[in-house]
């Protein structure tokens, strides 16, 4: 299993654990609507950090001096 497969899982099992958080107890939606805010801070935090090393790659790779080896795949 590559590293790709084992991010991938590794989200479905954190979706699995909000979800799973969400439904116990009572009232589901009153505690996805509490849930809403961190989540969205989590995801702008999460986005922020990766866009550094995603956009260092992209301008690496433009200025690459081997353009036999596509970057796009």
């Amino acid at each position: 299993m590559g590293r790709d497969q084992v991010a991938l899982l590794s989200l479905y099992v954190l979706a699995g654990f909000v979800l799973a958080h969400c439904m116990a107890g009572g009232q589901p939606l009153a505690r996805l609507r509490a849930s809403i805010k961190p989540l969205a801070a989590a995801t702008v935090s999460a986005s922020v950090i990766a866009a550094g090393p995603i956009i260092m790659t992209m301008l690496l790779a433009a200025r690459s001096n081997r353009p036999e080896i596509s970057f796009a795949s």
